[in-house]
C-alpha cells in the first residue's frame, strides 16, 4: 500500500471517529437536535427532540417532515418554510408546542432555533433544529404568578417574613389594615405590628413554624401605625423553598374590630385579655 493510500485511509478513519463523537454528543445533549435534509427527511434525532412529540428517535429517521407528528404543521411548518425561504436562523422564546399523543392533547413550551444549512450553490439544503424544554419553569412561573394575584387582591392582609421575623412581602390589604406603606414596611420586623404585650405569641408561633407546623385561626389584637390596637383573626403558615427546607412565615390577617365592637363589652373585654 502505497503512501498516499495509507493517508486517505488514516483520514477516512479520522473523520469516521469524528462523525461518530458528533453523534454521540448530539444524542446525549440535555437539547432536543434534529437534522433535516434536503429532501426533507430526518436524518438525525436525538432522544430530547422525539420526546417533544412523545415519540421515540427511531420514529422520526429516514421518514419525511411532518409524516410522524402531521399535527405539528401548522405550527412549525412556516417556520421551517420561512428559514428554508429565506436563509436566515429562527430564534423562538417561550414556543408554546401543541401535539397528540395517544389521543390526548399536550402543550409544553420550548427555547429554540432553527438554522438553515448550506446545500449545493450556498442554498439552503437542510435545517439544524436546536431546542430546550422550559415547561417546567414555564408552569412553575404561572403558578406563582397565580399565587401573587391570589395574594395582591386578597381582602386578608397577607405578610411574609424570614425566618427572623423580617418582612419580606407586604400586600396591599396589609396597607389598608395596618397603614404602613409597602416602601416602610420592607424590611421592618413584624414586630412594628404587635402591640408589647403579646411579642410572646411571635416565640411561640416562630417554635411551631420552625418545626414545619402551621399556626391555625386565632384571635388576637395587633397594632396600626397610628399606634391603635385591633382585633384580629391571625393564622401563620411555613414558606418552604425548592428542598422544602422552612425559610419563612406568611401571615393571613383579618381585621375583626368592626365585628367585634358589636359584642357586649364584658366579651370584647375578655377577648382582648386573652393569651396565646
Amino acid at each position: 500500500m502505497d503512501w498516499l493510500s495509507r493517508q486517505l485511509i488514516s483520514h477516512s478513519a479520522e473523520i469516521a471517529n469524528e462523525h461518530r463523537l458528533f453523534e454521540k454528543l448530539i444524542l446525549n445533549l440535555d437539547g432536543g437536535v434534529a437534522y433535516i435534509n434536503q429532501d426533507m427527511v430526518y436524518h438525525l434525532v436525538n432522544p430530547v427532540f422525539a420526546q417533544m412529540f412523545g415519540r421515540k428517535p427511531e420514529d422520526f429517521v429516514g421518514k419525511r417532515l411532518f409524516s410522524v407528528v402531521p399535527d405539528a404543521r401548522p405550527q412549525l411548518g412556516p417556520i421551517f418554510q420561512r428559514v428554508l425561504k429565506t436563509g436566515k436562523p429562527y430564534t423562538s422564546k417561550k414556543f408554546p408546542l401543541k401535539y397528540t399523543d395517544q389521543g390526548k392533547s399536550h402543550v409544553t413550551y420550548w427555547d429554540g432555533t432553527v438554522t438553515p444549512v448550506p446545500g449545493l450553490d450556498d442554498k439552503p439544503g437542510g435545517l439544524l433544529i436546536l431546542c430546550f424544554n422550559i415547561t417546567d419553569s414555564v408552569l412553575l412561573q404561572e403558578e406563582r404568578n397565580r399565587k401573587a394575584a391570589i395574594v395582591e387582591d386578597s381582602f386578608d392582609a397577607i405578610i411574609a417574613t424570614d425566618m427572623t421575623g423580617i418582612i419580606t412581602s407586604w400586600n396591599p390589604s396589609a396597607e389598608r389594615v395596618y397603614g404602613y406603606s409597602l416602601d416602610h414596611a420592607i424590611g421592618k420586623s413584624i414586630t412594628i405590628t404587635v402591640p408589647s404585650d403579646k411579642t410572646h405569641e411571635l416565640l411561640d408561633v416562630l417554635v411551631k413554624i420552625k418545626n414545619g407546623e402551621r399556626v391555625d385561626f386565632f384571635i388576637t389584637e395587633r397594632l396600626r401605625q397610628i399606634g391603635e390596637r385591633f382585633a384580629v383573626c391571625l393564622a401563620v403558615s411555613p414558606i418552604r423553598d425548592s428542598d422544602r427546607t422552612v425559610i419563612g412565615a406568611s401571615n393571613t390577617i383579618r381585621d375583626l374590630s368592626e365585628r367585634l365592637e358589636s359584642l357586649a363589652p364584658g366579651v370584647l373585654a375578655q377577648l382582648r385579655s386573652a393569651k396565646r
